[in-house]
C-alpha cells in the first residue's frame, strides 16, 4: 500500500525565510517520519538557498515542492520605503476600495488560479488524501476549499496562526463594504468545506461556527532537543521582533536597568535593531543584528532571557515563549501587562524587568519542564494526523 499523500499550503514554507513557515515545517518534519508522502505548495524563494532555521536540508530533500512564481505586488509595497511606494499604495488602495473584491493585502490575492491549478496538477500525478493549509496568508484556505468542493473525499485541515477577521493587516474592519462581502464569503467557504479548523488561540476559533470536535486548539509548539547549558554569565538576552508601538515599554525597561545592570549586560539581537538605535550609547546595552540559529549558543550562556510583546499580542503565547523554556532561565518581561505576564508571574517563570530582583526569585524549573514537554511538535503532528485519518 502506497503512503498517504498529504499536500501542504504554506506561503512562507522553507526555504523561504521568515517566521511564517516555522509552525508548518515542524509538523511536516514529523509527518515525513510517520511515513507520509508530503507535497508543499509555497511561494518561490527569492534566493536559491536551501538552508532554513526551521528545517534541515535532508528533510527538505524528501519534500515534493511546487513553487508559485507569482506574488502580490500591492502587498510588497507596504514593505518598501520612499515617496514613490507611498504614492502607489495610496492610488492602488483607493482603486481596490471601490473596485476590488476581497482583501487585496493578502499575499495570495492575485495567485488563486495558479495555486488552484498547482493542487490539481499534484492530484493528477498522485491522488491527494489530505490537505493542510496554514496562514497568514488566509486565502490559502479558500483556494484549498475550492479544490475540496470538486473532490469531497479529500480531507481538509485549515490552520490559522493569527486572528483573521479581526486582524489589523488582514482583517475585515479595513475593507470597504463590497470588499467585506467578498471576504465574508471566503470565510464561509472555508467553514463549509474544511473538515477541521485549528489555531493556537481560542479567540481565533471563536470566529468560526464549526461544531465541537471540528475546531481544535493547536498551541504554538517547539522542536528543541534537550541541551546542556554552559556556565551562566551575568548577561540578559533578547532575541526576536521589536514590535512597533512598544518604544515606551523599552524606554522604561532600559531606564530601570541603570542601577541593577553591569556595563554591557543586556544584549539584544533583532532584525529590527534600528528601532532601538537610541540605546546604542547606553552603557548597559549591546545591540546586535539577527544571527539566526547561532543565538542559541548565546542563550545557553546567559542568566536570563527577555520576553517582549506588544499591545496586539500581550495575551498570546508566541512560539518563542515555548522555545526558550528549553534553557530553563528566568523570563524578564518587557511590554504591556496581559495574560502572558500574569502567567509568567503566577508560575514562577520570571517577572517584569523593572521589578526584577534575582536574589528574591526562585525559578519553578519543574513547571517549566512540564510546560516544555507538553508543547513538543511531535505530539501535535500526531494529533492532526489522527483526526484526519479518523475522517478518511
Amino acid at each position: 500500500m502506497s503512503p498517504r499523500h498529504l499536500v501542504v499550503l504554506n506561503w512562507q514554507f522553507p526555504p523561504n525565510k521568515g517566521i511564517g513557515g516555522r509552525r508548518t515545517s515542524l509538523l511536516v518534519k514529523h509527518w515525513l517520519k510517520m511515513g507520509y508522502h508530503v507535497s508543499v505548495i509555497c511561494q518561490k524563494p527569492e534566493t536559491e538557498t536551501k538552508t532554513s532555521d526551521w528545517i534541515d536540508t535532508e528533510t527538505m530533500s524528501k519534500i515534493e515542492y511546487h513553487f508559485i512564481d507569482q506574488k502580490n505586488d500591492y502587498n510588497a509595497l507596504f514593505f518598501e520605503k520612499g515617496l514613490i511606494a507611498k504614492i502607489k499604495i495610496k492610488i492602488l488602495g483607493t482603486y481596490f476600495k471601490f473596485f476590488g473584491k476581497g482583501n487585496p493585502i493578502d499575499e495570495t490575492y492575485f495567485c488563486g488560479q495558479t495555486i488552484f491549478k498547482a493542487i490539481q496538477s499534484i492530484d493528477q500525478k498522485k491522488n491527494i488524501d489530505f490537505i493542510f493549509t496554514s496562514g497568514a496568508p488566509f486565502y490559502l484556505g479558500y483556494w484549498a476549499s475550492l479544490f475540496k468542493r470538486e473532490k469531497p473525499h479529500v480531507k481538509l485541515w485549515c490552520d490559522f496562526r493569527d486572528p483573521w477577521t479581526q486582524a489589523i493587516n488582514y482583517g475585515i474592519p479595513q475593507l470597504s463594504p463590497h470588499q467585506r462581502k467578498k471576504d465574508q464569503f471566503i470565510h464561509q467557504e472555508i467553514e463549509s468545506n474544511a473538515d477541521f479548523i485549528s489555531a493556537p488561540y481560542p479567540e481565533i476559533l471563536d470566529e468560526f461556527t464549526l461544531s465541537a470536535g471540528h475546531k481544535i486548539e493547536i498551541p504554538h509548539f517547539h522542536d528543541q532537543l534537550k541541551i546542556e547549558n554552559l556556565d551562566h554569565l551575568p548577561i540578559w538576552i533578547y532575541a526576536g521582533e521589536i514590535y512597533e508601538g512598544t518604544s515606551k515599554d523599552w524606554d522604561k525597561a532600559i531606564a530601570s536597568t541603570a542601577e541593577k545592570c553591569s556595563p554591557n549586560q543586556l544584549h539584544i539581537y533583532s532584525r529590527h535593531i534600528d528601532r532601538l538605535k537610541r540605546f546604542a550609547a547606553h552603557k548597559n546595552v549591546v545591540l546586535h543584528p539577527d544571527i539566526g540559529e547561532k543565538v542559541k549558543d548565546e542563550l545557553r550562556r546567559c542568566s536570563a532571557i527577555i520576553i517582549s510583546l506588544g499591545e496586539h499580542n500581550k495575551d498570546f503565547f508566541t512560539t518563542k515563549f515555548y522555545d526558550h523554556l528549553t534553557y530553563q532561565k528566568p523570563y524578564l518581561y518587557i511590554g504591556p501587562e496581559g495574560k502572558v505576564l500574569r502567567f509568567i508571574r503566577a508560575n514562577g517563570l520570571g517577572e517584569r524587568i523593572e521589578n526584577w530582583h534575582p536574589e528574591q526569585f526562585s525559578y519553578n524549573a519543574q513547571f517549566a519542564e512540564k510546560l516544555w514537554s507538553s508543547h513538543y511538535a511531535e505530539k501535535w503532528a500526531k494529533t492532526i494526523i489522527q483526526n484526519l485519518e479518523a475522517r478518511a
